[in-house]
């Protein structure tokens, strides 16, 4: 009977919880780094150009030059709904520090 009544309340609770999470459509995400996006995004361990300042800042370290990296996506074209997506971000070595800012807009 326990049992039974955990789940009632766990399926309850999924019934009521997952329509007020948060949710979008994978093809909104227009990713940052080329190199990111030819990995399937699973570049966080060797994230060390300018895109590693969206995805992970501390791969940073590991640059060895000045970068920049812009990006600018407008996902519905030839649909006036106002939308659009950019990104910047950028890497510079300075005596064995590395200063980077990482800059993203869009719609959630």
């Amino acid at each position: 009977m326990v049992k039974i009544k955990g789940c009632a309340v766990a399926v309850v609770f999924t019934l009521v919880a997952f329509p007020l999470a948060p949710s979008h459509a994978a093809f909104r995400d227009v990713g940052v780094s080329p190199r990111a996006e030819a990995m399937g995004r699973a570049a966080t361990a060797v994230a060390d150009d300018a895109g590693a300042m969206l995805y992970n800042p501390a791969g940073a370290a590991r640059a060895q030059h000045a970068q920049m990296s812009f990006t600018y996506s407008k996902p519905f074209a030839g649909l006036d709904l106002g939308v659009d997506q950019s990104q910047a971000a950028g890497l510079i070595p300075v005596q064995g520090f590395v200063w980077g800012a990482g800059w993203e807009s869009g719609w959630e």
